[in-house]
């Protein structure tokens, strides 16, 4: 799943395509993919509309459009929001068309079709489920080490804290297995129960890790590209995601892997405690 670092690569990377340009008109082909309003309204509702900024709140990317209206996206497992000159033939996972006025295009596709798509005005937003109950941003001031400090004193084991969008927005599984494990923190360790100094370096190897995976453009492990169709680069610099068997890199222990929250958890039975 696209997580904050590749949405926010997504968001930058059409900025520079599609900003001040009108839509056309938009092509829905899948259906079910668009979640408010009806087929035709989302169809008439988007003509003529201008796009004048793109946001990310969490995994939401929210393009903000003339007249107060928000196409809101939402990428799911495999959603690839993809930018192009010219109006291009497409596959059987394009599912939305949205066609400019200077004929270039924006292909929403989607292999396993779990995305969503909103179109809705502003004070409609916050009825877009997930995204009013979305935590502080971890790459800006509403998240400072008091905010985490009292939050890590839920009972809650630490990984389900970190994926919990309600605590934090847009952390995945990707991020928060290489944040554990370059904070030396076990996942099934109980949130409460870290110390002082643990909380403290925990906090900042949040910031550290994703800074370097939006400076890395994102983690292309299964489909993810940006805007321009480019792969992310931080895949080269995982520690222990789907490294399951290969040695640690700092002690050589084989990378072992549990279920937690139903995902797939990768850790050094060793370096992480």
């Amino acid at each position: 799943m696209p997580e904050l670092p590749e949405v926010e690569t997504i968001k930058e990377s059409l900025k520079a395509k599609i900003l001040f340009k009108k839509v056309k008109e938009a092509d829905i082909l899948c259906e079910k993919l668009i979640k408010y309003p009806e087929k035709p309204d989302f169809i008439k509702n988007i003509k003529d509309k201008k796009i004048k900024n793109l946001q990310r709140k969490g995994k939401f990317l929210i393009l903000k459009l003339s007249h107060n209206y928000n196409l809101v996206v939402h990428l799911g497992m495999t959603g690839q929001l993809l930018y192009f000159n010219s109006h291009q033939s497409f596959d059987k996972h394009t599912h939305v068309l949205f066609n400019f006025e200077d004929s270039s295009q924006l292909q929403y596709n989607d292999v396993r079709k779990f995305g969503a798509l909103w179109l809705v005005s502003d004070g409609w937003l916050r009825f877009v489920p997930g995204l009013s109950e979305l935590g502080p941003e971890p790459l800006k001031k509403e998240f400072s080490l008091e905010y985490f400090q009292k939050a890590l004193n839920k009972k809650s084991i630490i990984k389900y804290l970190l994926l919990n969008q309600k605590n934090l927005a847009g952390l995945g599984n990707i991020y928060v297995d290489e944040i554990l494990f370059r904070a030396e923190i076990h996942p099934r360790r109980p949130s409460s129960e870290l110390s002082d100094l643990e909380r403290e370096k925990l906090y900042y190897t949040i910031l550290e890790v994703l800074g370097e995976a939006i400076k890395a453009r994102g983690t292309s492990v299964v489909n993810y590209m940006d805007g321009n169709s480019q792969k992310g680069e931080f895949q080269r610099h995982l520690k222990v995601y789907k490294r399951l068997g290969n040695p640690c890199y700092n002690c050589e222990t084989p990378v072992e892997r549990i279920v937690l929250a139903g995902r797939g958890t990768y850790f050094c039975p060793k370096c992480q405690h």
